[in-house]
Protein backbone atom coordinates (compact mmCIF):
# COMPACT_ATOMS: atom_id res chain seq x y z
CA UNK A 1 0.00 0.00 0.00
CA UNK A 2 2.81 2.70 0.91
CA UNK A 3 4.29 1.81 -2.53
CA UNK A 4 1.35 2.19 -4.40
CA UNK A 5 0.92 5.65 -2.22
CA UNK A 6 4.50 6.78 -2.81
CA UNK A 7 4.50 5.79 -6.73
CA UNK A 8 1.13 7.90 -7.16
CA UNK A 9 2.50 10.57 -5.31
CA UNK A 10 6.10 10.48 -7.19
CA UNK A 11 4.95 9.55 -10.71
CA UNK A 12 3.42 13.41 -11.24
CA UNK A 13 6.45 15.00 -9.53
CA UNK A 14 8.95 12.98 -11.83
CA UNK A 15 7.41 13.86 -14.61
CA UNK A 16 6.89 17.55 -14.30
CA UNK A 17 10.43 17.73 -13.23
CA UNK A 18 11.82 15.97 -16.10
CA UNK A 19 9.34 17.73 -18.67
CA UNK A 20 10.64 21.01 -17.10
CA UNK A 21 14.32 19.92 -17.74
CA UNK A 22 13.10 18.82 -21.11
CA UNK A 23 11.44 22.02 -22.63
CA UNK A 24 14.68 24.17 -22.37
CA UNK A 25 17.01 21.32 -23.55
CA UNK A 26 14.71 20.61 -26.76
CA UNK A 27 14.22 24.47 -27.59
CA UNK A 28 18.21 25.00 -27.46
CA UNK A 29 18.36 21.94 -29.89
CA UNK A 30 15.73 23.11 -32.03
CA UNK A 31 17.29 27.04 -31.99
CA UNK A 32 20.42 25.53 -33.05
CA UNK A 33 19.59 23.67 -36.38
CA UNK A 34 17.21 26.16 -37.31
CA UNK A 35 19.91 29.07 -36.81
CA UNK A 36 20.63 30.52 -40.32
CA UNK A 37 23.99 30.89 -41.21
CA UNK A 38 25.30 30.72 -44.70
CA UNK A 39 28.89 31.34 -46.45
CA UNK A 40 30.20 34.76 -46.31
CA UNK A 41 32.54 35.91 -48.99
CA UNK A 42 34.13 38.64 -48.03
CA UNK A 43 36.37 40.59 -51.06
CA UNK A 44 40.21 41.93 -49.89
CA UNK A 45 38.90 45.45 -50.72
CA UNK A 46 36.35 44.94 -48.39
CA UNK A 47 38.26 43.62 -45.02
CA UNK A 48 39.47 47.26 -43.89
CA UNK A 49 36.13 48.67 -45.14
CA UNK A 50 33.60 47.06 -42.96
CA UNK A 51 33.75 45.91 -39.31
CA UNK A 52 34.13 42.63 -38.41
CA UNK A 53 30.52 40.74 -38.19
CA UNK A 54 29.99 38.91 -34.70
CA UNK A 55 29.14 35.49 -35.62
CA UNK A 56 27.10 33.44 -32.98
CA UNK A 57 28.30 31.03 -31.34
CA UNK A 58 26.65 27.58 -32.61
CA UNK A 59 27.54 25.13 -30.14
CA UNK A 60 24.96 24.10 -27.71
CA UNK A 61 25.75 25.21 -24.64
CA UNK A 62 26.52 28.63 -26.33
CA UNK A 63 23.07 28.93 -27.70
CA UNK A 64 21.75 27.96 -24.27
CA UNK A 65 23.69 31.13 -23.10
CA UNK A 66 22.53 33.49 -25.90
CA UNK A 67 19.06 32.74 -25.40
CA UNK A 68 19.29 33.07 -21.75
CA UNK A 69 20.93 36.23 -22.47
CA UNK A 70 18.86 37.76 -24.49
CA UNK A 71 15.31 36.34 -23.69
CA UNK A 72 15.72 35.39 -20.47
CA UNK A 73 14.65 32.10 -18.36
CA UNK A 74 11.01 32.72 -20.15
CA UNK A 75 13.18 32.26 -23.70
CA UNK A 76 13.91 28.93 -22.61
CA UNK A 77 10.80 27.57 -22.02
CA UNK A 78 9.11 29.17 -24.72
CA UNK A 79 6.09 27.15 -26.52
CA UNK A 80 5.93 25.19 -23.17
CA UNK A 81 2.33 25.08 -23.29
CA UNK A 82 1.96 23.92 -27.06
CA UNK A 83 4.59 21.10 -26.03
CA UNK A 84 2.02 20.27 -22.77
CA UNK A 85 -1.17 20.26 -25.11
CA UNK A 86 1.09 18.38 -27.72
CA UNK A 87 1.85 15.38 -24.82
CA UNK A 88 -1.69 15.39 -23.60
CA UNK A 89 -2.84 14.98 -27.62
CA UNK A 90 -0.15 12.39 -27.92
CA UNK A 91 -1.18 10.28 -25.18
CA UNK A 92 -4.96 10.59 -25.95
CA UNK A 93 -4.74 9.85 -29.46
CA UNK A 94 -2.71 6.65 -29.11
CA UNK A 95 -5.00 5.43 -25.71
CA UNK A 96 -8.03 5.62 -28.18
CA UNK A 97 -6.37 4.41 -31.11
CA UNK A 98 -5.44 1.34 -29.12
CA UNK A 99 -8.83 1.06 -27.54
CA UNK A 100 -10.21 1.12 -30.65
CA UNK A 101 -7.94 -1.50 -32.34
CA UNK A 102 -8.60 -3.64 -29.58
CA UNK A 103 -12.40 -3.78 -29.77
CA UNK A 104 -12.04 -4.28 -33.20
CA UNK A 105 -9.58 -7.30 -32.91
CA UNK A 106 -11.89 -8.76 -29.99
CA UNK A 107 -14.91 -8.46 -31.96
CA UNK A 108 -13.22 -9.89 -35.04
CA UNK A 109 -11.30 -12.59 -33.25
CA UNK A 110 -8.03 -11.61 -34.49
CA UNK A 111 -5.35 -13.28 -32.64
CA UNK A 112 -1.92 -11.55 -31.38
CA UNK A 113 0.62 -12.11 -34.44
CA UNK A 114 -2.03 -10.84 -36.91
CA UNK A 115 -3.71 -7.94 -33.91
CA UNK A 116 0.33 -6.90 -33.71
CA UNK A 117 0.93 -6.77 -37.57
CA UNK A 118 -2.02 -4.54 -38.37
CA UNK A 119 -1.90 -2.59 -34.59
CA UNK A 120 1.68 -1.42 -34.24
CA UNK A 121 1.42 0.23 -37.99
CA UNK A 122 -2.01 1.95 -37.33
CA UNK A 123 -1.04 3.30 -33.81
CA UNK A 124 2.42 4.49 -35.30
CA UNK A 125 0.18 6.12 -38.63
CA UNK A 126 -1.83 8.05 -35.87
CA UNK A 127 1.12 9.13 -33.98
CA UNK A 128 2.55 10.41 -37.10
CA UNK A 129 -0.74 12.41 -38.26
CA UNK A 130 -0.46 13.87 -34.93
CA UNK A 131 3.25 14.80 -34.77
CA UNK A 132 2.56 16.84 -37.96
CA UNK A 133 0.75 19.81 -36.58
CA UNK A 134 2.77 19.43 -32.96
CA UNK A 135 5.90 19.89 -34.58
CA UNK A 136 5.34 22.67 -36.58
CA UNK A 137 3.60 24.66 -33.79
CA UNK A 138 6.26 23.44 -30.96
CA UNK A 139 9.44 24.62 -33.66
CA UNK A 140 7.80 27.96 -34.53
CA UNK A 141 7.35 28.69 -30.85
CA UNK A 142 10.51 28.00 -29.91
CA UNK A 143 12.12 30.19 -32.77
CA UNK A 144 10.23 33.43 -32.80
CA UNK A 145 11.07 36.01 -31.42
CA UNK A 146 7.77 37.58 -30.08
CA UNK A 147 6.88 36.86 -26.53
CA UNK A 148 4.23 33.88 -26.28
CA UNK A 149 1.89 33.43 -22.97
CA UNK A 150 3.05 30.05 -20.86
CA UNK A 151 -0.74 28.97 -20.51
CA UNK A 152 -2.40 29.91 -23.53
CA UNK A 153 -1.94 27.10 -26.37
CA UNK A 154 -4.47 28.20 -28.19
CA UNK A 155 -3.91 32.18 -28.20
CA UNK A 156 -0.22 31.75 -29.69
CA UNK A 157 -1.87 29.54 -32.41
CA UNK A 158 -2.37 33.30 -33.97
CA UNK A 159 1.18 33.80 -33.70
CA UNK A 160 2.77 31.08 -34.90
CA UNK A 161 0.79 30.09 -37.78
CA UNK A 162 -0.28 31.90 -41.44
CA UNK A 163 -3.85 32.63 -41.63
CA UNK A 164 -4.17 30.44 -44.47
CA UNK A 165 -3.06 28.19 -41.79
CA UNK A 166 -5.42 28.35 -39.65
CA UNK A 167 -9.04 28.45 -42.18
CA UNK A 168 -7.19 25.55 -43.26
CA UNK A 169 -5.68 23.29 -40.60
CA UNK A 170 -5.02 20.48 -43.30
CA UNK A 171 -2.52 22.65 -45.33
CA UNK A 172 -0.31 21.64 -42.31
CA UNK A 173 0.38 18.45 -43.87
CA UNK A 174 1.33 19.83 -46.92
CA UNK A 175 4.32 21.65 -45.85
CA UNK A 176 6.78 20.41 -48.77
CA UNK A 177 8.97 17.13 -47.76
CA UNK A 178 7.61 17.56 -43.93
CA UNK A 179 5.34 14.56 -43.49
CA UNK A 180 7.88 12.31 -45.80
CA UNK A 181 10.73 13.11 -43.39
CA UNK A 182 8.68 12.48 -40.31
CA UNK A 183 7.35 9.36 -42.09
CA UNK A 184 10.99 8.67 -42.62
CA UNK A 185 12.03 8.93 -38.60
CA UNK A 186 9.28 6.95 -37.72
CA UNK A 187 10.00 4.11 -40.16
CA UNK A 188 13.49 4.17 -38.95
CA UNK A 189 12.99 3.83 -35.35
CA UNK A 190 10.55 1.56 -35.65
CA UNK A 191 12.23 -1.15 -37.84
CA UNK A 192 16.45 -0.24 -37.94
CA UNK A 193 17.74 -0.32 -34.73
CA UNK A 194 16.34 -3.14 -33.40
CA UNK A 195 16.40 -5.36 -36.53
CA UNK A 196 19.97 -4.40 -36.80
CA UNK A 197 20.80 -4.81 -33.53
CA UNK A 198 19.59 -8.62 -33.12
CA UNK A 199 21.01 -9.42 -36.41
CA UNK A 200 24.44 -8.06 -35.78
CA UNK A 201 24.31 -9.79 -31.49
CA UNK A 202 23.43 -13.12 -33.63
CA UNK A 203 26.01 -13.24 -36.17
CA UNK A 204 28.86 -11.79 -33.02
CA UNK A 205 27.88 -14.75 -31.57
CA UNK A 206 29.06 -16.80 -34.29
CA UNK A 207 32.04 -15.60 -35.41
CA UNK A 208 35.90 -14.62 -33.22
CA UNK A 209 34.36 -12.68 -30.47
CA UNK A 210 35.38 -13.72 -27.16
CA UNK A 211 31.88 -13.26 -25.77
CA UNK A 212 28.24 -12.02 -26.11
CA UNK A 213 28.87 -8.95 -24.00
CA UNK A 214 31.21 -7.82 -26.83
CA UNK A 215 28.72 -8.81 -29.83
CA UNK A 216 26.09 -6.57 -27.64
CA UNK A 217 29.06 -3.44 -27.29
CA UNK A 218 29.76 -3.59 -31.01
CA UNK A 219 26.21 -4.07 -32.74
CA UNK A 220 24.87 -0.91 -29.92
CA UNK A 221 28.12 0.89 -31.28
CA UNK A 222 27.43 -0.14 -35.10
CA UNK A 223 23.46 1.08 -34.80
CA UNK A 224 24.78 4.56 -32.87
CA UNK A 225 27.16 5.30 -35.59
CA UNK A 226 24.59 4.38 -38.46
CA UNK A 227 21.72 6.36 -36.41
CA UNK A 228 24.11 9.60 -36.11
CA UNK A 229 25.08 9.70 -39.76
CA UNK A 230 21.32 8.73 -40.80
CA UNK A 231 19.27 10.62 -38.68
CA UNK A 232 21.06 13.66 -37.43
CA UNK A 233 20.46 15.04 -41.27
CA UNK A 234 16.88 14.11 -41.06
CA UNK A 235 16.41 15.67 -37.89
CA UNK A 236 18.25 19.29 -38.90
CA UNK A 237 16.04 18.98 -42.11
CA UNK A 238 12.87 18.60 -40.11
CA UNK A 239 13.74 21.80 -38.11
CA UNK A 240 14.09 23.84 -41.32
CA UNK A 241 10.98 23.01 -42.97
CA UNK A 242 8.80 22.90 -39.63
CA UNK A 243 10.02 26.94 -38.90
CA UNK A 244 9.08 27.54 -42.74
CA UNK A 245 6.62 29.78 -43.24
CA UNK A 246 4.02 29.73 -46.28
CA UNK A 247 5.60 31.89 -48.75
CA UNK A 248 2.77 34.47 -48.46
CA UNK A 249 4.21 35.02 -44.75
CA UNK A 250 8.09 36.09 -43.54
CA UNK A 251 9.25 35.78 -40.21
CA UNK A 252 9.05 39.50 -39.86
CA UNK A 253 5.30 39.39 -40.61
CA UNK A 254 3.62 36.86 -38.75
CA UNK A 255 0.18 36.22 -38.80
CA UNK A 256 -0.41 38.36 -35.49
CA UNK A 257 1.48 41.67 -37.38
CA UNK A 258 -1.06 40.75 -40.17
CA UNK A 259 -3.65 41.37 -38.02
CA UNK A 260 -2.34 43.70 -35.15
CA UNK A 261 -4.15 46.52 -36.89
CA UNK A 262 -7.31 45.12 -37.15
CA UNK A 263 -7.33 43.98 -33.44
CA UNK A 264 -5.44 46.52 -31.81
CA UNK A 265 -2.85 44.34 -30.39
CA UNK A 266 0.67 45.04 -29.72
CA UNK A 267 3.13 42.57 -30.96
CA UNK A 268 6.05 42.57 -28.51
CA UNK A 269 9.75 41.16 -28.74
CA UNK A 270 11.54 40.39 -26.45
CA UNK A 271 14.49 42.65 -27.96
CA UNK A 272 15.57 44.30 -30.85
CA UNK A 273 18.32 41.40 -31.31
CA UNK A 274 17.20 37.97 -32.19
CA UNK A 275 18.38 34.82 -30.34
CA UNK A 276 19.01 33.23 -33.85
CA UNK A 277 18.06 34.82 -37.70
CA UNK A 278 15.91 32.61 -39.98
CA UNK A 279 16.21 31.91 -43.30
CA UNK A 280 13.55 34.51 -45.16
CA UNK A 281 13.42 36.29 -48.12
CA UNK A 282 15.31 33.14 -49.92
CA UNK A 283 13.20 30.63 -52.04
CA UNK A 284 11.74 28.28 -49.50
CA UNK A 285 12.54 24.44 -49.57
CA UNK A 286 10.63 22.47 -51.71
CA UNK A 287 11.09 19.10 -49.90
CA UNK A 288 13.28 16.99 -48.41
CA UNK A 289 16.14 16.66 -50.66
CA UNK A 290 15.53 20.11 -51.98
CA UNK A 291 16.16 21.21 -48.91
CA UNK A 292 19.23 19.30 -47.97
CA UNK A 293 20.23 20.85 -51.39
CA UNK A 294 20.42 24.45 -50.63
CA UNK A 295 21.32 23.76 -46.90
CA UNK A 296 24.56 22.46 -48.27
CA UNK A 297 24.78 25.03 -51.27
CA UNK A 298 24.48 28.17 -48.93
CA UNK A 299 25.63 26.67 -45.52
CA UNK A 300 28.28 23.81 -46.09
CA UNK A 301 27.34 20.45 -45.25
CA UNK A 302 28.73 20.46 -41.57
CA UNK A 303 25.40 22.20 -41.24
CA UNK A 304 23.52 18.99 -41.68
CA UNK A 305 25.23 17.52 -38.78
CA UNK A 306 24.23 20.14 -35.90
CA UNK A 307 24.10 18.18 -32.87
CA UNK A 308 24.86 14.92 -33.95
CA UNK A 309 25.95 13.80 -30.02
CA UNK A 310 22.57 14.75 -28.84
CA UNK A 311 21.29 12.19 -31.62
CA UNK A 312 23.95 9.84 -30.89
CA UNK A 313 23.19 9.40 -26.89
CA UNK A 314 19.39 8.87 -27.67
CA UNK A 315 20.64 6.20 -29.81
CA UNK A 316 22.27 4.81 -27.50
CA UNK A 317 19.73 5.19 -24.61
Amino acid sequence: MLKLLLTLVLSPILFIATFLVFVPLRSTLVRVRAYYDPKRVELESEKDALPPTQRVNLSYFGMLKRTYKIEGVSGLYKGLSNIAFSVVTVIVGGAAGFLIFDRCRNGNGLDDSCGKAVGRPLIRMLSLLIQVPEVIIVHRAMTTPIKLPYFAAFHSLRTLLAPTERQRPWKLFLVPGLLCALALTTTYSALVPRTLRTSLISFGDNTILPNQTSARILAYAVVSALTTMVMTPVEVIIVRLSVQRPTEVSREYTAVAQEAGDHGEVVVPYREEDVIELRADRKPYMGLFDCAKYIIAEEGWSTLYRGWWITMLFSIL
